[in-house]
C-alpha cells in the first residue's frame, strides 16, 4: 500500500516537473532592446547632437548645458539600482526620453523603438522625471510671487508692451487626452474633444510664474481661474499684490487697481453666466426626462382611439383586403363546383362500366 502511494506521487512529480519544463520561458529583456547600446538613439543619435548646439535645441528644445543642468539638480531621483539580470537605465536616457517626449508628444511606444527601451520603462521613465522636475525645481523656478516680484512683472509690461499696472498675462490651454473610464462629459469640451485645461500666468517675457493644470475640459477659463489657487488668492487678497496705483501721467485721477483686480470681476460675470446656462441644461434635462415617461402613454391613448393612423395601412385595410378576400372566396366556390361536377361525371361512367361488364362477371 505504502509503495502504491510512493509511486503515485512520485508520478505526479514527474508530470508536474514535465509541465514546468515545457512552460516558455519568458524574456527579460528583449534581443532589440539588448543592442541598445549599439543601436539605441540615445547611443548614437543623442550622443552626436552633444556637440551641435543648434541641433541639440530642435531636438530637444533646449542647449546641452540646460539640460546638464536639470540632470544635475534631478538625476539622483532617477537613478534605480542594477540587478542580476539587467543594468538599470542611466538618469541622463530617462531625462532624454522625457525631453524628447514633452517638445514633441511623440508616442510611448515610438519612443521606446526608438531609444530600445521597453514601452512601460519609457511611460515610467517619462513620469519619473516630471515628478522629480516638480519636486526639485517648482519652488525654485515657480515660487510664490512676493509684492517685489508683482512690481518687476508691472514694470516689464510696462517698458515692453506699455501695459501699465499690468500684473499678468492669462490663458487657458485644452490638452487633448483620451476620456478616462467612467468619466461622463467631464473632459468633453467645446472642441468635441476630450481635454484637461492648463491655466498659465506669464510675466512680459512669456515666462510662466503660476499654472493650474489638470481641471475638467469642460471647465471655462473662467471657471478654472475662480477655483485655481491664483483666483481664490486673489480673490482673498493672500498673493501679496501690490496697492491700486496711478496710472502713468495720470495722478490726477487717482489710483487704479491692477489688471488681476478687474480680471476677477470679468470672471464672476462669466460665472453667473456659466451658472445661468448650467441651471437652464438642468431644467431642459428634467423636461426631457419628464416628457420621455409622458409622451408614450399620450400617443399610445391618441392611437387607440384612432386620432392616428398609416393612410397606406388603412387603404390596406378598407378597400384592398375585402377586395382581395372576395376575389379568393369567388376562386374557391369556383373550384368546389367545377370539383362536384368532375365527381358527378366520374361516378356516371363508373356506373355505365360496371353494368356492361356486368354478364361478363356472371
Amino acid at each position: 500500500m505504502v509503495s502504491a502511494v510512493n509511486r503515485r506521487k512520485a508520478l505526479a512529480l514527474l508530470l508536474l516537473l514535465n509541465r514546468i519544463n515545457r512552460r516558455k520561458k519568458r524574456v527579460w529583456v528583449h534581443e532589440l532592446n539588448q543592442r541598445r547600446r549599439q543601436r539605441g538613439a540615445f547611443y548614437q543619435l543623442v550622443a552626436e547632437l552633444q556637440f551641435d548646439s543648434e541641433l541639440h535645441r530642435k531636438y530637444f528644445r533646449m542647449t546641452p548645458l540646460q539640460m546638464d543642468y536639470i540632470l544635475s539638480m534631478i538625476g539622483s531621483e532617477l537613478q534605480k539600482q542594477d540587478t542580476n539580470y539587467r543594468k538599470s537605465i542611466e538618469p541622463k536616457q530617462r531625462l532624454a526620453v522625457t525631453l524628447r517626449f514633452l517638445a514633441t508628444g511623440e508616442s510611448f511606444r515610438s519612443l521606446a523603438f526608438a531609444y530600445r527601451l521597453g514601452r512601460k520603462t519609457v511611460a515610467d521613465s517619462v513620469y519619473m522625471t516630471c515628478r522629480a522636475i516638480v519636486q526639485k525645481l517648482l519652488n525654485t523656478y515657480m515660487p510664490k510671487p512676493t509684492e517685489e516680484a508683482w512690481r518687476e512683472i508691472a514694470a516689464g509690461f510696462w517698458e515692453k508692451w506699455q501695459f501699465p499696472n499690468c500684473i499678468g498675462a492669462i490663458d487657458g490651454k485644452h490638452i487633448t487626452i483620451q476620456a478616462p473610464a467612467n468619466s461622463g462629459s467631464q473632459f468633453f469640451n467645446y472642441k468635441n474633444t476630450f481635454s484637461i485645461v492648463l491655466l498659465a500666468l506669464v510675466d512680459a517675457d512669456s515666462r510662466f510664474r503660476l499654472i493650474q493644470v489638470g481641471d475638467f475640459g469642460r471647465s471655462s477659463d473662467g471657471g478654472v481661474y475662480a477655483n485655481s489657487d491664483l483666483g481664490v488668492g486673489m480673490d482673498d487678497r493672500t498673493l501679496n499684490v501690490p496697492k491700486d496705483c496711478p496710472l502713468p501721467g495720470t495722478n490726477q485721477y487717482g489710483d487704479v487697481p491692477f489688471m488681476m483686480e478687474r480680471r476677477l470681476r470679468q470672471q464672476r460675470e462669466v460665472l453667473e453666466r456659466e451658472r445661468e446656462t448650467a441651471d437652464k441644461i438642468a431644467a431642459r434635462a428634467f423636461a426631457q426626462q419628464y416628457l420621455a415617461d409622458l409622451l408614450p402613454s399620450v400617443f399610445s391613448s391618441l392611437r387607440d382611439h384612432g386620432y392616428f393612423y398609416d393612410p397606406v395601412e388603412r387603404d390596406l385595410e378598407t378597400s384592398f383586403l375585402p377586395w382581395m378576400m372576395t376575389g379568393v372566396s369567388e376562386a374557391l366556390e369556383k373550384r368546389n363546383a367545377a370539383r362536384t361536377v368532375l365527381d358527378m361525371l366520374i361516378r356516371d361512367v363508373a356506373e355505365q362500366r360496371l353494368e356492361l361488364h356486368q354478364p361478363l362477371l356472371e
